[in-house]
């Protein structure tokens, strides 16, 4: 049996469940959108004839407001969107369907819950159903294991039907297909923070990053690079392509030697340092393969290329320095000076102390760290935690 539900887009029966070709795939595709599933509501929306269509997505944080996507048949203006959404927020308590929506599966129809005359007197109604046209709803709560909730709800406008069992089944054989889909979406949130991590200690290290792919293009560049390649003449990408005028040979010939060794099975560990001269500045390249064996494609990162200056500042935090070594303020600022380069004769004139005074200040804390030399101070505080402050 064959059901039409608007122009384009059909449901069929098999074995007693309706399915549909059109929305499966979307709840995958969904997950590329920028807001995830906004074409997957605008097609339920249109398959199951309704007005509205919305997903409430929560993240299992108490502290973040939920995320709301919806796809309307006749859109709200701006007002009326910062309206509705306040008043969503301040009467989500005594919406009849969110209250029943707590485990994935759970599914009903706003009739089955409510009695009409209760719904039209209850301020819900009042404030977010009446002043849209909205009279049926229906609603489905999909979760993930790492406590990733969702709700998706339809919603009719009273020229239109009240939602029955056949509107449920088309949304629990949904189900399986929403609860992956939003495993899969938590897992690339939580990919995305722990690579925004680690990309923010490599920034506080100085560390400049560059992808390749096997082509030799530039697939991915950290701030920190972009900041290094605008001050440095010597490096530079030209046409997607970190190029080097004074040592292009080199360079490339790195580059390639990389690319090979990622490309060999078993791929090959590839490291080569290469050193740019640019005037009084100089800038370090480390040129390493990457092994990409489970994954494969032309634009997947095949080398990856660290960037550092070594005559750039170290910049310290005063306060971790106390902190970390028991200082006091002020031998945490020598710390720092010293730790940057600084003479004790720099180190006095900085803190506007005689040098013997500086350096009463440096045997202190010597004595405070363990250590007999500058040098030595200078690599505990910089193989510390310091450096990520």
């Amino acid at each position: 049996m064959l059901t039409q539900r608007c122009n384009s887009y059909y449901l069929r029966e098999e074995d007693g469940l309706y399915t549909s070709s059109s929305l499966i795939p979307l709840i995958y595709s969904g997950l590329l959108e920028q807001s995830p599933w906004q074409q997957l509501l605008v097609t339920l929306r249109e398959v199951m004839a309704s007005d509205v269509a919305a997903i409430t997505l929560r993240t299992g944080s108490q502290h973040l407001s939920p995320m709301i996507i919806w796809d309307r048949e006749q859109p709200l203006t701006q007002n009326q969107i910062s309206q509705a959404q306040a008043d969503h927020a301040r009467l989500l308590g005594d919406d009849p369907l969110n209250q029943l929506l707590r485990q994935s599966g759970d599914i009903f129809i706003l009739e089955e819950v409510i009695e009409r005359d209760a719904l039209e007197a209850s301020d819900f109604y009042q404030c977010l159903m009446k002043p849209y046209g909205i009279e049926h709803q229906i609603g489905m709560c999909f979760a993930e294991p790492s406590g990733w909730v969702c709700t998706i709800g339809l919603m009719r406008g009273g020229e239109r039907s009240a939602f029955n069992s056949t509107d449920k089944e088309i949304l629990l054989e949904l189900l399986p297909h929403l609860e992956k889909s939003l495993a899969v979406l938590a897992r690339l949130k939580h990919s995305e923070v722990e690579c925004s991590v680690f990309e923010q200690a490599l920034d506080k290290l100085g560390l400049g990053v560059i992808l390749l792919d096997r082509h030799a293009e530039v697939v991915d560049c950290n701030e920190v690079a972009k900041n290094m390649l605008r001050k440095h003449e010597s490096l530079t990408i030209l046409n997607n392509r970190l190029f080097s005028q004074r040592d292009k040979e080199a360079l490339d010939k790195s580059i390639q030697e990389a690319i090979a060794a990622s490309d060999s099975h078993p791929a090959i560990p590839y490291i080569q340092p290469v050193r740019l001269s640019a005037g009084f500045e100089e800038l370090g390249l480390l040129i390493r393969s990457i092994d990409t064996a489970l994954y494969q494609s032309d634009k997947s990162p095949k080398v990856i290329v660290y960037l550092s200056n070594p005559m750039r500042d170290n910049v310290l935090s005063t306060q971790l320095i106390r902190c970390l070594f028991g200082l006091t303020d002020t031998e945490a600022h020598v710390v720092m000076l010293l730790c940057n380069g600084f003479t004790l004769s720099e180190v006095a004139l900085k803190l506007d102390v005689a040098e013997n005074t500086a350096r009463v200040y440096s045997k202190r804390i010597f004595a405070k760290l363990g250590v007999g030399r500058q040098v030595e101070l200078v690599r505990m505080v910089l193989g510390s935690v310091a450096l990520l402050a």
